[in-house]
């Protein structure tokens, strides 16, 4: 037992006594994507951390890559890689499309939330 360390996660210790991982919602990769200008197909769900994407995707205008079943998805992605022409345009205007959206306005969230405080 001596110079075993446990290693620590925020989702406990599971069977065997092994670290139980997390899902992760892909929530920094999406956006790290998106400021590179690759553009990202997603499949919404219902619960939260499944319609991250979806939201993303909505605040930089790019609804229609958003997907509701497997077939849509496979639809999107398919289309996507098939129009050459707009994937280029659109790997050239992303990072530009995210850089406007509301996702990097740290000035307008703080108005917005500052607003909110004021309401109540």
């Amino acid at each position: 037992m001596w110079g075993r360390r446990r290693e620590r996660t925020r989702g406990g210790v599971g069977k065997g006594g092994r670290p139980r991982r997390r899902a992760a919602d892909g929530m920094t990769t999406a956006c790290d994507l998106l400021w590179l200008g690759v553009p990202t197909v997603t499949l919404a769900g219902t619960s939260h951390r499944a319609r991250v994407g979806a939201s993303l995707l909505t605040a930089v205008g790019q609804p229609e890559l958003i997907a509701t079943d497997q077939q849509g998805y496979v639809r999107a992605a398919s289309d996507l890689a098939a129009d050459t022409d707009r994937l280029r345009q659109t790997r050239l205007t992303l990072r530009d499309r995210m850089a406007a959206s509301p996702l990097c306005d740290g000035p307008g969230l703080a108005r917005r939330i500052e607003a909110a405080y004021r309401s109540t």
